[in-house]
């Protein structure tokens, strides 16, 4: 999982899309997330 810093309070980064990945997170101390993906959804108006 490929994770930028920015500074030391802020990184991007890929998608945490299993439990090691977010393993791999936490182990950062990286401590909240915010999802920028685009996601198309047809049930959600």
């Amino acid at each position: 999982m490929k994770v930028f810093f920015v500074n030391p309070r802020l990184a991007f980064g890929g998608a945490i899309k299993t439990p090691k990945r977010a393993d791999t997170v936490r182990s950062l101390s990286i401590t909240h997330v915010v999802n920028l993906r685009r996601l198309t959804n047809d049930h959600i108006s």
